[in-house]
């Protein structure tokens, strides 16, 4: 091939430094992946919350609501306290 032994030395050291690069590479792109990941799973959390947040903050609105509406009549406070419970029930699961 042309190469002396100084120039074959150069090459094999060449080439375990682009081994030991490919190397770091790996390490970091698993880092940079783990990293991602890590962050999605926080703003799904974060996301949650807010979902969660959302539905009491509706809820109480809604429950404002009925209780300053005086056309509610008295027979249907039944049917409202069985969708509270279902609404209450329901929240519960979400956690």
């Amino acid at each position: 091939m042309g190469v002396n032994l100084a120039g074959v030395e150069i090459v094999l050291k060449l080439m375990e430094r682009i081994s030991e690069l490919e190397g770091e590479v790996e390490k970091l792109k698993q880092n940079m992946e783990e990293q991602i990941e890590k962050r999605a799973k926080m703003l799904a959390l974060q996301l949650l919350d807010w979902m969660r947040y959302q539905e009491h903050a509706k809820f109480g609105l809604a429950m404002k609501l009925l209780v300053e509406n005086p056309l509610v009549r008295a027979e249907d406070w039944e049917s409202l306290s069985e969708l509270i419970e279902l609404f209450s029930s329901h929240g519960k699961s979400m956690l």
